[in-house]
Protein backbone atom coordinates (compact mmCIF):
# COMPACT_ATOMS: atom_id res chain seq x y z
CA UNK A 1 0.00 0.00 0.00
CA UNK A 2 2.68 2.44 0.57
CA UNK A 3 4.71 1.44 -2.56
CA UNK A 4 1.24 2.51 -4.18
CA UNK A 5 0.76 5.49 -2.36
CA UNK A 6 4.63 6.34 -2.86
CA UNK A 7 3.98 5.92 -6.86
CA UNK A 8 0.98 8.30 -6.58
CA UNK A 9 3.29 10.90 -5.25
CA UNK A 10 6.11 10.40 -7.50
CA UNK A 11 3.26 10.82 -10.36
CA UNK A 12 1.53 13.98 -9.43
CA UNK A 13 5.21 15.86 -8.78
CA UNK A 14 5.69 14.71 -12.43
CA UNK A 15 2.28 16.41 -13.10
CA UNK A 16 2.96 19.68 -11.23
CA UNK A 17 6.74 19.99 -13.25
CA UNK A 18 4.65 19.04 -16.45
CA UNK A 19 2.49 21.47 -16.11
CA UNK A 20 5.09 24.00 -15.19
CA UNK A 21 7.24 23.59 -17.90
CA UNK A 22 3.86 23.42 -20.15
CA UNK A 23 3.73 27.04 -18.91
CA UNK A 24 6.78 28.67 -19.02
CA UNK A 25 7.08 27.52 -22.86
CA UNK A 26 3.45 29.21 -23.55
CA UNK A 27 5.21 32.29 -22.13
CA UNK A 28 8.40 31.77 -24.07
CA UNK A 29 5.88 31.24 -27.51
CA UNK A 30 3.93 34.79 -26.32
CA UNK A 31 6.89 36.78 -25.60
CA UNK A 32 7.95 35.44 -29.15
CA UNK A 33 4.81 36.63 -30.95
CA UNK A 34 4.83 39.79 -29.27
CA UNK A 35 8.37 40.50 -29.83
CA UNK A 36 7.42 39.61 -33.81
CA UNK A 37 4.35 42.06 -34.07
CA UNK A 38 6.94 44.59 -32.24
CA UNK A 39 9.87 44.33 -34.61
CA UNK A 40 8.21 44.09 -38.13
CA UNK A 41 6.76 47.26 -38.55
CA UNK A 42 8.85 48.42 -40.86
CA UNK A 43 5.93 51.26 -42.69
CA UNK A 44 6.61 53.14 -39.12
CA UNK A 45 9.45 55.93 -38.90
CA UNK A 46 11.24 55.39 -35.84
CA UNK A 47 9.26 57.01 -33.33
CA UNK A 48 5.99 55.39 -34.57
CA UNK A 49 8.38 52.19 -34.28
CA UNK A 50 9.02 52.60 -30.72
CA UNK A 51 5.58 54.24 -29.55
CA UNK A 52 3.43 51.23 -31.33
CA UNK A 53 5.72 48.86 -29.39
CA UNK A 54 5.29 49.67 -25.79
CA UNK A 55 1.47 50.11 -26.63
CA UNK A 56 1.50 46.50 -27.54
CA UNK A 57 3.72 45.21 -24.60
CA UNK A 58 1.55 47.95 -21.84
CA UNK A 59 -1.62 46.31 -23.40
CA UNK A 60 -0.44 42.55 -23.22
CA UNK A 61 0.84 42.55 -19.74
CA UNK A 62 -1.62 44.98 -18.82
CA UNK A 63 0.74 47.42 -17.43
CA UNK A 64 -0.43 50.75 -16.28
CA UNK A 65 2.45 52.69 -17.77
CA UNK A 66 5.12 52.10 -20.06
CA UNK A 67 7.85 54.78 -20.37
CA UNK A 68 11.27 55.17 -22.38
CA UNK A 69 13.78 57.90 -20.37
CA UNK A 70 16.81 59.51 -21.58
CA UNK A 71 18.96 60.20 -18.28
CA UNK A 72 21.36 63.37 -18.56
CA UNK A 73 23.01 63.57 -15.09
CA UNK A 74 20.39 63.83 -12.49
CA UNK A 75 17.34 64.61 -15.06
CA UNK A 76 15.19 62.51 -16.29
CA UNK A 77 13.78 63.18 -19.09
CA UNK A 78 10.54 61.36 -20.97
CA UNK A 79 10.69 60.38 -24.53
CA UNK A 80 7.97 58.08 -24.57
CA UNK A 81 5.20 57.47 -22.83
CA UNK A 82 2.19 54.72 -22.81
CA UNK A 83 -0.10 55.57 -20.22
CA UNK A 84 -3.57 54.38 -18.72
CA UNK A 85 -3.75 57.96 -17.49
CA UNK A 86 -2.74 59.76 -21.06
CA UNK A 87 0.50 60.71 -22.41
CA UNK A 88 0.68 64.04 -21.96
CA UNK A 89 3.24 63.19 -19.69
CA UNK A 90 5.99 63.16 -22.81
CA UNK A 91 8.71 65.90 -22.87
CA UNK A 92 8.62 66.01 -19.13
CA UNK A 93 11.40 66.49 -17.22
CA UNK A 94 11.81 65.00 -13.62
CA UNK A 95 14.43 64.63 -10.59
CA UNK A 96 16.19 61.04 -11.25
CA UNK A 97 16.07 59.98 -7.80
CA UNK A 98 12.40 60.38 -7.79
CA UNK A 99 12.15 57.49 -10.30
CA UNK A 100 13.11 53.65 -9.74
CA UNK A 101 15.17 54.19 -12.68
CA UNK A 102 17.81 55.50 -10.74
CA UNK A 103 18.41 51.60 -9.89
CA UNK A 104 18.71 50.68 -13.14
CA UNK A 105 21.26 53.69 -13.64
CA UNK A 106 23.42 52.43 -11.55
CA UNK A 107 23.55 49.00 -11.98
CA UNK A 108 23.34 49.00 -15.72
CA UNK A 109 20.79 45.98 -14.81
CA UNK A 110 17.01 44.91 -14.99
CA UNK A 111 15.69 45.81 -12.08
CA UNK A 112 12.38 43.96 -10.85
CA UNK A 113 10.36 45.23 -8.37
CA UNK A 114 7.30 43.05 -7.36
CA UNK A 115 5.22 44.31 -4.50
CA UNK A 116 7.14 48.07 -3.26
CA UNK A 117 4.82 48.34 -0.22
CA UNK A 118 6.49 44.65 0.94
CA UNK A 119 10.22 45.46 0.07
CA UNK A 120 13.10 46.68 0.46
CA UNK A 121 11.48 49.60 -1.73
CA UNK A 122 8.91 51.23 0.11
CA UNK A 123 11.07 54.06 1.05
CA UNK A 124 12.02 54.85 -1.91
CA UNK A 125 11.02 58.72 -3.31
CA UNK A 126 9.60 57.11 -5.90
CA UNK A 127 7.30 54.90 -3.83
CA UNK A 128 6.83 57.38 -1.40
CA UNK A 129 5.50 59.99 -4.08
CA UNK A 130 3.70 57.43 -6.61
CA UNK A 131 2.80 54.58 -4.63
CA UNK A 132 3.58 52.45 -7.67
CA UNK A 133 4.17 49.00 -6.42
CA UNK A 134 5.36 46.84 -9.30
CA UNK A 135 8.03 47.70 -11.49
CA UNK A 136 10.51 46.35 -14.36
CA UNK A 137 13.01 48.42 -15.95
CA UNK A 138 15.99 47.58 -17.87
CA UNK A 139 18.91 50.04 -19.53
CA UNK A 140 19.85 51.71 -23.11
CA UNK A 141 22.27 52.10 -24.89
CA UNK A 142 23.51 54.35 -28.12
CA UNK A 143 26.65 53.18 -29.59
CA UNK A 144 27.49 51.32 -26.44
CA UNK A 145 26.67 54.70 -23.88
CA UNK A 146 23.84 54.47 -21.42
CA UNK A 147 20.81 56.41 -22.75
CA UNK A 148 18.43 55.90 -20.54
CA UNK A 149 15.62 53.41 -19.66
CA UNK A 150 12.76 51.45 -20.73
CA UNK A 151 9.94 50.80 -17.71
CA UNK A 152 6.26 49.03 -17.44
CA UNK A 153 4.75 49.81 -14.33
CA UNK A 154 1.49 49.16 -12.14
CA UNK A 155 -0.16 50.99 -8.99
CA UNK A 156 -1.60 48.11 -8.03
CA UNK A 157 0.61 44.79 -6.98
CA UNK A 158 1.24 42.53 -10.44
CA UNK A 159 -1.04 39.85 -10.14
CA UNK A 160 2.03 37.24 -11.25
CA UNK A 161 5.24 37.80 -10.17
CA UNK A 162 7.69 38.66 -12.86
CA UNK A 163 9.52 35.57 -14.07
CA UNK A 164 12.83 35.14 -15.48
CA UNK A 165 10.94 34.81 -19.17
CA UNK A 166 10.02 38.26 -18.26
CA UNK A 167 13.18 39.40 -17.83
CA UNK A 168 14.79 38.18 -20.73
CA UNK A 169 11.93 39.83 -22.64
CA UNK A 170 12.63 43.00 -21.05
CA UNK A 171 16.23 42.78 -22.03
CA UNK A 172 15.33 41.97 -25.80
CA UNK A 173 12.82 44.61 -26.18
CA UNK A 174 15.42 46.86 -24.86
CA UNK A 175 18.20 46.01 -27.02
CA UNK A 176 15.59 46.56 -30.25
CA UNK A 177 15.17 49.67 -28.73
CA UNK A 178 18.71 50.71 -28.32
CA UNK A 179 19.31 49.71 -32.00
CA UNK A 180 15.90 51.50 -33.13
CA UNK A 181 17.50 54.65 -31.39
CA UNK A 182 21.06 54.34 -32.74
CA UNK A 183 19.57 54.00 -36.27
CA UNK A 184 17.19 57.02 -35.48
CA UNK A 185 20.69 59.51 -33.83
CA UNK A 186 22.65 57.65 -37.02
CA UNK A 187 19.98 59.15 -39.70
CA UNK A 188 19.78 62.42 -37.52
CA UNK A 189 23.81 62.84 -37.68
CA UNK A 190 23.79 62.09 -41.40
CA UNK A 191 20.91 64.63 -42.16
CA UNK A 192 22.95 67.11 -39.87
CA UNK A 193 25.75 66.47 -41.75
CA UNK A 194 24.43 66.67 -45.46
CA UNK A 195 22.28 70.73 -43.99
CA UNK A 196 25.97 71.39 -43.17
CA UNK A 197 27.54 70.78 -46.14
CA UNK A 198 25.19 72.45 -47.90
CA UNK A 199 25.37 75.52 -45.57
CA UNK A 200 28.78 75.68 -46.06
CA UNK A 201 28.93 75.28 -49.99
CA UNK A 202 26.27 78.25 -49.73
CA UNK A 203 28.45 80.38 -47.43
CA UNK A 204 31.82 79.34 -49.30
CA UNK A 205 29.89 80.59 -52.59
CA UNK A 206 28.77 83.78 -51.35
CA UNK A 207 32.12 84.33 -49.50
CA UNK A 208 34.23 83.99 -52.49
CA UNK A 209 32.25 86.24 -54.61
CA UNK A 210 33.84 89.15 -52.27
CA UNK A 211 35.82 91.25 -53.87
CA UNK A 212 36.70 93.86 -50.62
CA UNK A 213 37.47 93.13 -46.99
CA UNK A 214 33.99 94.72 -46.21
CA UNK A 215 31.66 92.46 -48.55
CA UNK A 216 34.04 89.58 -47.40
CA UNK A 217 33.17 90.25 -43.40
CA UNK A 218 29.98 90.61 -44.26
CA UNK A 219 29.41 87.62 -45.86
CA UNK A 220 31.20 85.66 -43.34
CA UNK A 221 29.26 87.28 -40.42
CA UNK A 222 25.59 86.84 -41.93
CA UNK A 223 24.73 83.46 -40.70
CA UNK A 224 25.52 84.65 -36.81
CA UNK A 225 23.01 87.70 -38.01
CA UNK A 226 20.59 84.86 -38.40
CA UNK A 227 21.09 83.70 -35.50
CA UNK A 228 20.82 86.59 -33.72
CA UNK A 229 23.94 88.16 -33.24
CA UNK A 230 23.57 91.93 -32.18
CA UNK A 231 26.78 92.84 -33.57
CA UNK A 232 30.57 91.64 -34.78
CA UNK A 233 34.04 93.14 -35.07
CA UNK A 234 36.86 92.57 -38.04
CA UNK A 235 40.31 92.42 -36.30
CA UNK A 236 43.55 92.37 -38.16
CA UNK A 237 46.21 90.28 -36.44
CA UNK A 238 49.48 92.58 -36.05
CA UNK A 239 52.45 89.78 -35.22
CA UNK A 240 56.14 90.33 -34.11
CA UNK A 241 59.80 90.19 -35.15
CA UNK A 242 59.37 86.54 -33.73
CA UNK A 243 55.62 85.71 -35.84
CA UNK A 244 54.06 86.04 -32.63
CA UNK A 245 50.33 87.84 -32.22
CA UNK A 246 50.91 91.05 -30.65
CA UNK A 247 48.93 93.39 -31.75
CA UNK A 248 44.68 93.40 -32.94
CA UNK A 249 43.79 96.08 -35.93
CA UNK A 250 40.39 96.95 -35.89
CA UNK A 251 39.22 96.63 -40.02
CA UNK A 252 35.73 96.96 -40.02
CA UNK A 253 32.47 96.64 -37.21
CA UNK A 254 29.31 95.91 -37.73
CA UNK A 255 26.32 97.48 -37.74
CA UNK A 256 27.90 100.70 -38.99
CA UNK A 257 26.01 102.63 -36.18
CA UNK A 258 27.45 100.58 -33.22
CA UNK A 259 28.02 102.82 -30.36
CA UNK A 260 29.88 100.63 -27.98
CA UNK A 261 32.22 99.35 -30.34
CA UNK A 262 35.89 100.77 -31.14
CA UNK A 263 36.50 103.07 -34.16
CA UNK A 264 37.95 101.11 -37.38
CA UNK A 265 41.37 101.95 -36.94
CA UNK A 266 41.96 101.58 -33.61
CA UNK A 267 44.95 99.16 -32.18
CA UNK A 268 44.75 97.05 -29.08
CA UNK A 269 47.49 95.14 -27.44
CA UNK A 270 46.85 91.77 -28.00
CA UNK A 271 46.92 90.89 -23.70
CA UNK A 272 44.45 93.22 -23.36
CA UNK A 273 41.87 90.90 -24.03
CA UNK A 274 42.36 88.06 -21.38
CA UNK A 275 40.01 85.42 -23.49
CA UNK A 276 43.10 86.01 -25.90
CA UNK A 277 44.89 83.66 -24.60
CA UNK A 278 42.44 81.02 -24.75
CA UNK A 279 42.38 81.28 -29.34
CA UNK A 280 45.83 81.90 -29.32
CA UNK A 281 46.56 78.19 -27.72
CA UNK A 282 43.75 76.59 -29.43
CA UNK A 283 43.65 77.89 -32.50
CA UNK A 284 40.03 77.28 -32.86
CA UNK A 285 36.73 78.93 -32.19
CA UNK A 286 35.80 79.72 -28.59
CA UNK A 287 32.32 79.81 -28.30
CA UNK A 288 30.47 81.40 -25.07
CA UNK A 289 27.22 81.10 -24.55
CA UNK A 290 27.14 83.01 -21.05
CA UNK A 291 30.10 84.89 -20.51
CA UNK A 292 28.80 86.16 -16.98
CA UNK A 293 29.24 82.30 -15.74
CA UNK A 294 32.55 81.84 -18.34
CA UNK A 295 35.56 81.38 -15.77
CA UNK A 296 37.60 82.11 -18.88
CA UNK A 297 36.86 85.99 -18.76
CA UNK A 298 38.41 88.36 -15.84
CA UNK A 299 35.44 89.86 -12.98
CA UNK A 300 36.97 92.84 -15.16
CA UNK A 301 36.12 91.69 -18.62
CA UNK A 302 32.57 90.34 -17.52
CA UNK A 303 31.88 93.84 -16.32
CA UNK A 304 32.82 95.29 -19.53
CA UNK A 305 30.85 93.10 -21.87
CA UNK A 306 27.58 93.60 -19.91
CA UNK A 307 28.40 97.67 -20.02
CA UNK A 308 27.59 97.04 -22.95
CA UNK A 309 25.06 94.60 -23.18
CA UNK A 310 26.56 91.48 -24.25
CA UNK A 311 26.05 88.07 -22.57
CA UNK A 312 26.71 85.64 -24.98
CA UNK A 313 30.03 85.78 -27.80
CA UNK A 314 31.81 83.73 -30.41
CA UNK A 315 35.50 84.31 -30.86
CA UNK A 316 37.35 82.39 -33.78
CA UNK A 317 40.97 83.71 -35.49
CA UNK A 318 41.66 83.14 -38.84
CA UNK A 319 44.82 80.86 -39.78
CA UNK A 320 45.68 79.83 -43.41
CA UNK A 321 48.85 77.93 -43.74
CA UNK A 322 50.24 78.59 -40.50
CA UNK A 323 50.20 82.27 -40.84
CA UNK A 324 47.81 84.39 -38.54
CA UNK A 325 45.03 86.55 -40.49
CA UNK A 326 43.01 88.42 -38.49
CA UNK A 327 40.07 87.15 -35.66
CA UNK A 328 36.04 87.70 -36.21
CA UNK A 329 34.27 88.55 -32.84
CA UNK A 330 30.36 87.99 -32.74
CA UNK A 331 27.85 88.92 -29.76
CA UNK A 332 24.70 88.33 -28.30
CA UNK A 333 22.63 90.86 -26.35
CA UNK A 334 21.07 87.55 -24.59
CA UNK A 335 22.40 84.24 -23.36
CA UNK A 336 22.34 81.39 -25.66
CA UNK A 337 23.36 77.79 -26.26
CA UNK A 338 25.72 76.84 -28.55
CA UNK A 339 25.63 73.01 -30.03
CA UNK A 340 28.46 70.39 -31.27
CA UNK A 341 27.00 71.41 -34.59
CA UNK A 342 27.78 75.22 -34.22
CA UNK A 343 31.23 74.51 -33.08
CA UNK A 344 31.40 72.19 -36.19
CA UNK A 345 29.79 75.08 -38.54
CA UNK A 346 32.60 77.89 -37.25
CA UNK A 347 35.53 76.03 -37.50
CA UNK A 348 34.73 75.28 -41.19
CA UNK A 349 33.63 79.20 -41.72
CA UNK A 350 36.82 80.07 -39.81
CA UNK A 351 38.89 78.40 -42.98
CA UNK A 352 37.41 78.95 -45.26
CA UNK A 353 36.82 82.97 -44.35
CA UNK A 354 40.65 83.08 -43.79
CA UNK A 355 41.98 82.10 -47.07
CA UNK A 356 39.40 84.60 -48.53
CA UNK A 357 40.75 87.68 -46.20
CA UNK A 358 44.10 86.70 -47.08
CA UNK A 359 43.88 86.72 -50.24
CA UNK A 360 41.95 90.28 -50.67
CA UNK A 361 44.47 91.53 -48.00
CA UNK A 362 47.46 90.66 -50.50
CA UNK A 363 45.59 92.23 -52.81
CA UNK A 364 45.10 95.37 -51.02
CA UNK A 365 48.41 95.30 -50.20
CA UNK A 366 49.87 95.06 -53.43
CA UNK A 367 47.24 97.56 -55.18
CA UNK A 368 48.81 100.10 -52.23
CA UNK A 369 52.03 99.29 -53.18
CA UNK A 370 51.42 99.65 -56.79
CA UNK A 371 50.15 103.09 -55.86
CA UNK A 372 52.67 104.44 -53.55
CA UNK A 373 55.87 103.25 -56.31
CA UNK A 374 53.44 105.07 -58.96
CA UNK A 375 53.65 108.12 -56.22
CA UNK A 376 57.26 108.34 -55.80
CA UNK A 377 57.73 107.79 -59.53
CA UNK A 378 55.88 111.13 -59.65
CA UNK A 379 57.84 112.63 -56.93
CA UNK A 380 61.02 111.96 -58.54
CA UNK A 381 59.87 112.74 -62.11
CA UNK A 382 59.01 116.23 -60.49
CA UNK A 383 61.76 117.05 -58.64
CA UNK A 384 64.52 115.48 -60.93
CA UNK A 385 65.19 119.09 -62.89
CA UNK A 386 65.67 120.99 -59.86
CA UNK A 387 69.09 122.19 -58.63
CA UNK A 388 68.88 124.33 -56.06
CA UNK A 389 69.25 122.20 -52.81
CA UNK A 390 66.73 124.26 -50.57
CA UNK A 391 64.22 123.76 -53.22
CA UNK A 392 64.67 120.10 -53.92
CA UNK A 393 64.11 119.42 -50.78
CA UNK A 394 60.74 121.63 -50.06
CA UNK A 395 59.06 120.07 -53.13
CA UNK A 396 60.53 116.47 -52.04
CA UNK A 397 58.49 117.15 -48.26
CA UNK A 398 55.28 118.90 -49.89
CA UNK A 399 54.88 116.66 -52.23
CA UNK A 400 55.40 113.66 -50.22
CA UNK A 401 52.55 115.03 -47.71
CA UNK A 402 50.39 115.47 -50.71
CA UNK A 403 50.76 112.82 -53.01
CA UNK A 404 50.35 110.26 -50.02
CA UNK A 405 47.91 112.32 -48.26
CA UNK A 406 49.69 112.92 -45.06
CA UNK A 407 49.41 114.72 -41.80
CA UNK A 408 52.66 116.18 -42.40
CA UNK A 409 56.26 115.76 -43.83
CA UNK A 410 59.80 116.74 -43.32
CA UNK A 411 63.29 116.32 -43.75
CA UNK A 412 66.43 116.48 -40.82
CA UNK A 413 69.88 116.42 -42.33
CA UNK A 414 72.37 115.21 -40.10
CA UNK A 415 75.48 117.31 -38.75
CA UNK A 416 78.32 114.34 -37.64
CA UNK A 417 80.72 116.88 -36.02
CA UNK A 418 77.58 118.39 -33.63
CA UNK A 419 75.91 114.64 -34.21
CA UNK A 420 72.89 116.46 -34.56
CA UNK A 421 69.76 116.36 -36.67
CA UNK A 422 68.70 119.75 -38.19
CA UNK A 423 65.21 120.50 -39.48
CA UNK A 424 66.21 121.61 -42.95
CA UNK A 425 62.89 121.37 -44.52
CA UNK A 426 58.87 121.17 -43.46
CA UNK A 427 55.85 120.57 -45.55
CA UNK A 428 53.09 123.97 -45.78
CA UNK A 429 53.10 126.71 -43.63
CA UNK A 430 53.35 124.77 -40.41
CA UNK A 431 57.45 123.17 -41.49
CA UNK A 432 58.13 127.09 -42.68
CA UNK A 433 57.52 127.78 -39.48
CA UNK A 434 59.24 124.65 -37.82
CA UNK A 435 62.16 125.74 -39.73
CA UNK A 436 62.31 129.14 -38.44
CA UNK A 437 62.36 127.89 -35.16
CA UNK A 438 65.63 126.17 -35.63
CA UNK A 439 64.58 122.92 -34.51
CA UNK A 440 67.06 120.20 -33.73
CA UNK A 441 67.78 116.78 -32.41
CA UNK A 442 70.35 114.86 -31.13
CA UNK A 443 71.28 112.11 -32.26
CA UNK A 444 71.51 110.23 -28.77
CA UNK A 445 68.25 111.35 -28.00
CA UNK A 446 65.97 108.63 -26.85
CA UNK A 447 62.68 110.37 -27.24
CA UNK A 448 62.64 111.07 -30.49
CA UNK A 449 61.49 108.39 -33.55
CA UNK A 450 64.16 110.66 -35.90
CA UNK A 451 67.21 109.83 -33.35
CA UNK A 452 66.51 106.27 -33.54
CA UNK A 453 65.93 106.09 -37.45
CA UNK A 454 69.53 108.00 -37.79
CA UNK A 455 71.61 106.26 -35.28
CA UNK A 456 70.00 102.65 -35.77
CA UNK A 457 70.20 103.76 -39.83
CA UNK A 458 66.69 101.69 -39.91
CA UNK A 459 63.43 103.03 -40.26
CA UNK A 460 60.87 102.89 -37.75
CA UNK A 461 56.99 103.12 -37.61
CA UNK A 462 54.78 104.28 -34.53
CA UNK A 463 51.29 103.66 -35.61
CA UNK A 464 49.39 104.64 -31.77
CA UNK A 465 51.56 107.94 -31.32
CA UNK A 466 49.40 108.20 -27.63
CA UNK A 467 50.78 104.75 -26.93
CA UNK A 468 54.42 105.40 -27.48
CA UNK A 469 56.74 107.07 -24.74
CA UNK A 470 59.66 107.70 -27.56
CA UNK A 471 57.38 110.36 -29.54
CA UNK A 472 58.56 113.84 -29.32
CA UNK A 473 55.52 115.74 -29.97
CA UNK A 474 55.07 119.32 -31.36
CA UNK A 475 52.54 121.91 -30.71
CA UNK A 476 52.18 122.93 -34.16
CA UNK A 477 51.01 119.17 -34.90
CA UNK A 478 48.60 118.46 -32.49
CA UNK A 479 46.80 116.03 -34.63
CA UNK A 480 49.18 113.59 -35.05
CA UNK A 481 48.00 110.03 -34.48
CA UNK A 482 50.63 107.43 -36.08
CA UNK A 483 54.52 108.72 -37.27
CA UNK A 484 57.53 106.75 -40.03
CA UNK A 485 61.00 107.84 -39.65
CA UNK A 486 63.11 106.71 -42.91
CA UNK A 487 66.94 107.26 -42.99
CA UNK A 488 68.47 108.89 -46.04
CA UNK A 489 71.62 106.96 -46.59
CA UNK A 490 74.56 107.41 -49.01
CA UNK A 491 76.08 103.85 -49.38
CA UNK A 492 76.61 103.22 -45.15
CA UNK A 493 76.96 107.05 -44.48
CA UNK A 494 73.50 108.62 -42.82
CA UNK A 495 72.29 111.68 -44.55
CA UNK A 496 69.38 112.51 -42.70
CA UNK A 497 65.86 110.96 -42.09
CA UNK A 498 62.42 111.85 -44.28
CA UNK A 499 59.84 112.01 -40.59
CA UNK A 500 56.12 112.10 -42.38
CA UNK A 501 53.03 111.85 -40.05
CA UNK A 502 49.34 111.06 -40.40
CA UNK A 503 46.25 111.86 -38.48
CA UNK A 504 45.21 108.31 -38.43
CA UNK A 505 46.38 105.58 -36.91
CA UNK A 506 47.95 102.22 -38.42
CA UNK A 507 48.08 104.31 -41.10
CA UNK A 508 52.13 102.75 -42.11
CA UNK A 509 52.91 99.62 -42.56
CA UNK A 510 56.71 97.73 -43.16
CA UNK A 511 55.92 97.40 -46.14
Amino acid sequence: MAQVKKHHSNENHVSANGNAANVQLSQQVQRAQLLNKITTHFDKDFDQQIQHGLNLVREEFNFDNAIISHIEGDDYIIQFIDSSAGNDAQGHTLELGTTYCNLVQSSEEVVVINHASESEYKEHPCYQATKLESYIGAPLYINDQFYGTVTFSTLEPYPDSFTEIDVEFIKTLANWISGVLTRKQTAANLNETLHEMESLYQYTAVLNESTTLEEAFRAAIQPSIKAGASSANLLKIIVDNKNQPAFLDMLSIWPESNEVASPVGSRFDIDTFEISKYWLKSKAPILIGNIAEDERFSAADRDNYKQVGIEATVIYPLITSEKWVGVISLNWSYPREFTAADERQYRSMATQTASVLNNLLLSEQEHKRAQQLETVAEVSAAVANILDPEEFLQTVVNLTRDQFSLYHAHIYLYDPEAKTLTLRSGAGEIGRVMVVEGRTIHIEQEQSLVARAARTKKGFIINDVKNEPSFLSHPLLPHTASEMAVPIMRQDEILGVLDVQSNQSNNFSQD
